[in-house]
């Protein structure tokens, strides 16, 4: 049972007919959005937001919608491997991506506005580029994101508790069924 459901979720495979896997839907925008030149974008970065929030609901087991702030920062200092800072900026950036096309969050701890720029080709993931502004690598964000879902996948083999976890959020959220036109 466990790895039909590692399988039918990570892989898109064995799942009944009209059945789609949730983390394959969201792979596959961001292909998409990849294979059209739209990496540097807003939607491109929100697209891999979803897809980090998705697993955080995985990662943590939590089906309700509060919380969304912790079950990332989670996941962000958990599976991806980022520190107090780094993951401080990440979710100042999904703020920003998410709640508007400004590219700016408020950062309630400092009482300030953080600014935000996109940047592809940047070297580092983050890049401070200013006293508030911050330089983001979409592509260096999704290669950590998807490293950190192989790990994952593979903590999920090993750890009963964790994958109780996965399996109670997967019945909700692990597969949709896709309309026929």
């Amino acid at each position: 049972m466990t790895q039909d459901l590692l399988i039918q979720f990570f892989d898109n495979a064995n799942l009944p007919e009209g059945k789609v896997s949730t983390y394959y839907r969201v792979q596959s925008e961001l292909e998409n959005l990849q294979d059209a030149g739209l990496e540097g974008t807003v939607a491109y970065c929100t697209t891999l937001w979803s897809s980090i929030d998705l697993m955080a609901r995985f990662y943590s087991g939590q089906l309700v919608n509060r919380n969304s702030t912790g079950r990332i920062s989670r996941y962000l200092r958990g599976p991806m491997g980022r520190n107090g800072k780094n993951s401080e900026i990440l979710l100042l950036f999904r703020h920003a991506c998410a709640h508007g096309l400004g590219l700016y969050a408020f950062d309630a701890t400092r009482k300030s506005e953080v600014r935000f720029s996109i940047d592809p080709m940047a070297e580092k993931m983050v890049t401070k580029v200013g006293s508030s502004h911050y330089r983001i690598n979409p592509a260096k964000l999704s290669q950590i994101f998807h490293n950190s879902v192989d790990n994952y996948r593979q903590q999920l083999e090993q750890d009963e508790e964790l994958m109780k976890k996965f399996a109670k959020v997967y019945r909700k959220l692990g597969y949709f069924t896709m309309s026929q036109a």
